[in-house]
C-alpha cells in the first residue's frame, strides 16, 4: 500500500509550497499519523492547529471549528506530539504541486514566527497507478 507523507513547515505567510514527485489520483486515504515538532523556544500556546489540504477541500472533513480543515491537538508543555489515527478520508485529485496552510485556533495562518517547526501527516492509499 502507497504512503503519502507530508512535511508542512511555516513560512513567513503561513503557506507550505508541497512538491510530490507526481500527481496522485482520487480515491480513499487513511490518514494514519501526525506529528507536530515545535522548537525548544515555541511561542505557540493554541490547543490545535487546523491543516488545510486542497485535495481535502471539499466536503471530507465536516467541524465547527473549521469547515474542511484537520484539527491536529496542541499540548503547550510539549515539544513534540505524536498523533495516531485511524481516518479514512475521500480526497480529491491530488496534484503534484500545491499548497497547504496551517492555521492557529483563530484561523489566522501560522508563520515561521510561531517557531512550530513542522507538522508531518503519513496518509495510506489504495492505488499508485497514474490512472
Amino acid at each position: 500500500m502507497p504512503v503519502l507523507q507530508l512535511k508542512l513547515s511555516p513560512s513567513a505567510d503561513g503557506t507550505t509550497k508541497v512538491t510530490l514527485d507526481r500527481t496522485i489520483k482520487a480515491q480513499n486515504m487513511r490518514l494514519t499519523k501526525a506529528v507536530i515538532v515545535r522548537s525548544d523556544n515555541s511561542t505557540y500556546t493554541g490547543t490545535h492547529i487546523s491543516v488545510e489540504l486542497p485535495f481535502l477541500a471539499g466536503y471530507e472533513i465536516h467541524t465547527n471549528s473549521r469547515r474542511g480543515a484537520l484539527d491536529l491537538p496542541v499540548d503547550k508543555d510539549k515539544k513534540h506530539a505524536d498523533i495516531d489515527f485511524n481516518l479514512n478520508l475521500g480526497s480529491e485529485n491530488i496534484q503534484d504541486v500545491f499548497i497547504a496552510r496551517l492555521l492557529d485556533n483563530n484561523g489566522a495562518n501560522l508563520t515561521s514566527a510561531s517557531n512550530i517547526q513542522a507538522v508531518f501527516m503519513y496518509f495510506d492509499y489504495s492505488s499508485n497507478e497514474l490512472f
